[in-house]
């Protein structure tokens, strides 16, 4: 029975019927050979094996080639080998047959004489044996120190024979010196399970590669292979880093964090924030989880301290993610967040013009949070601290009557006075806008320990009397707010609207004219209701049938009622 085609198994040249190379050998001596080696795998007995040589003339001149047989008992022979001359471009043909005589593997030469050049073309002829294929370099990258990692070495038997696999790993030191398993005086850090295997033909094993990590710093060594009934690789370098696993609290400034993270004084009802990094610098990911500590394990500076509030201590603290999961040689951005409650409203009702602070001085919170990481054992304890402290801001009254009647289109103004008695802290405070009144600024800031007169405005847009309760928020009203009742009283028209603009107009033609007004104000304290006088002495005597002294007197009755 005959074979053709019988090519190596390196991917182009499998072995199979009619198969040929697809590529040609090197141009030598003005030629080209293809296949560039006549390679025969698993042959057997009673068989005969042919490969068909071509040699094309890639010069510019004819050449005359001519195939000179292998010398007999090679077990080779040619045929169609008589002298021919090929024009550029032809190619020239001979067949190289070869019949197994002896169970052993075969190898000679095919020269090719070329115009008295000769080219030399070699002939295998190969039993049928074990063809191992696997990674010859396995890398375990960055290990955690004292921990024991595997991986995965597949082997894979590509040939028609079994063959027995036996590994023998040396360690290889940091001047390159190879060191064998016997000279060690410890296990080797590379170990592979089994040492010693057999693989069927068209079998695949999986063996397991495990580095003992006992020792940082990087790690090598060698395995070599010993194939009995086949061939293969003979080294499989092994190669690994090993590094200690820790994880790290890091500041805003990329420093450690300190073991206090103080929020120090905050209004009550804001939220002050911190961030801080965790930093995972091992080669493994960790999942790590914050928990709060009471009891027993609370830290001995807090169980002495008696100013603070332990009831709402945990509340007021919050830690954003509180638990997760970071990958290896990742970092991740937590946030600490700071929000005291808001004080509880003034029992005094509307007639309070004052924030006022808690008994006993300002509420102290503490908590202790525990930075627990099960994958390195790690244990950080971050004390948590603020202040809570309620507002001090006053009007300088609460009650803001405008005695006269305002005309239409026309418009009157008063003066109070915010204050921040505060000596430390800034505020903030802010007034939405109501329809006919208005306060300007409607909104500022008032430094620790100042004041700052606020201008209501009395600009009536319909005919009768009006009341209405500006409110004086602190910090958009996220702390408290403080109410400024007006009244009003529009009777008559004062013509037209006047209409300001053009193109001759100036910046200041659109300023607001102050016309300051009589009106009624209660003293922060209660009691005798005063006239606040802003007009002229000698305009008192048309301004009403009732005084302004009554006048002032209803509005508070009335508003009371309406609480």
């Amino acid at each position: 029975r005959i074979q053709q085609g019988c090519l190596p198994h390196d991917g182009r040249t499998r072995c199979g019927r009619g198969a040929m190379a697809e590529e040609y050998g090197e141009d030598l001596a003005g030629v080209r050979v293809h296949p560039p080696s006549v390679d025969f795998f698993d042959v057997e007995r009673g068989v005969k094996y042919v490969i068909r040589v071509a040699v094309k003339n890639v010069s510019h001149r004819a050449e005359r080639v001519r195939f000179v047989a292998p010398p007999a008992g090679s077990g080779f022979t040619v045929l169609k080998h008589s002298t021919a001359t090929i024009a550029p471009g032809i190619e020239a043909h001979a067949e190289v047959e070869f019949v197994l005589a002896a169970d052993e593997d075969y190898h000679s030469t095919l020269k090719v004489d070329v115009s008295g050049k000769v080219v030399e073309l070699p002939l295998h002829a190969y039993r049928p044996r074990a063809q191992l294929e696997l990674e010859t370099v396995l890398s375990f990258g960055p290990v955690v120190h004292e921990n024991v990692v595997s991986r995965l070495l597949r082997v894979a038997n590509r040939g028609k024979r079994a063959a027995k696999v036996a590994f023998e790993v040396a360690m290889i030191e940091a001047g390159g010196e190879e060191v064998p398993q016997a000279q060690l005086g410890e296990r080797s850090l590379f170990t592979i399970v089994p040492e010693t295997c057999e693989i069927g033909p068209g079998e695949e094993r999986e063996l397991a590669v495990e580095l003992d990590a006992r020792a940082l710093g990087p790690a090598r060594g060698l395995a070599r292979l010993s194939i009995s009934g086949g061939v293969g690789p003979s080294l499989v370098d092994l190669s690994g880093n090993v590094l200690m696993q820790r994880v790290e609290l890091l500041d805003a400034k990329g420093v450690l964090a300190p073991p206090r993270l103080s929020f120090g004084q905050l209004y009550a009802g804001l939220e002050r924030k911190q961030t801080c990094t965790l930093v995972n610098n091992g080669p493994s990911s960790i999942a790590f989880s914050f928990a709060s500590l009471g009891g027993d394990e609370e830290p001995q500076e807090l169980a002495e301290d008696e100013e603070l509030d332990r009831e709402l201590s945990d509340a007021v603290f919050s830690i954003s993610p509180a638990d997760g999961r970071i990958g290896p040689f990742e970092s991740l951005q937590l946030s600490f967040a700071f929000k005291p409650p808001p004080s509880p409203p003034s029992k005094a009702g509307f007639r309070a013009t004052r924030a006022e602070e808690g008994g006993g001085g300002p509420p102290h919170f503490a908590v202790c949070k525990r930075l627990s990481v099960l994958e390195t054992s790690q244990q950080i304890d971050l004390i948590l601290s603020g202040v809570s402290v309620a507002p001090s801001v006053t009007l300088s009254r609460a009650t803001i009557q405008f005695a006269q009647p305002c005309k239409l289109h026309d418009h009157q103004d008063a003066l109070v006075t915010v204050a921040n008695g505060n000596l430390e802290m800034a505020v903030d405070f802010s007034v939405d806008k109501l329809s006919n009144f208005a306060v300007t600024p409607a909104s500022g800031r008032l430094a620790p320990g100042a004041s700052r007169e606020l201008m209501v405005t009395f600009a009536p847009k319909q005919q009768g009397a009006v009341q209405k309760t500006l409110a004086v928020k602190l910090f958009k009203g996220a702390v408290h707010s403080l109410p400024l009742h007006v009244s009003g009283v529009c009777q008559g028209t004062n013509g037209r609207r006047r209409m300001v603009g053009g193109p001759l107009a100036l910046p200041e033609d659109f300023a607001h004219e102050m016309q300051l007004a009589l009106t009624g104000a209660r003293p922060l304290g209660g009691g005798i209701t005063t006239l606040a006088l802003t007009q002229p002495v000698g305009d008192l005597a048309g301004t009403s049938k009732k005084s302004s002294w009554e006048q002032s007197e209803e509005l508070d009755e009335t508003l009371t009622g309406r609480n």
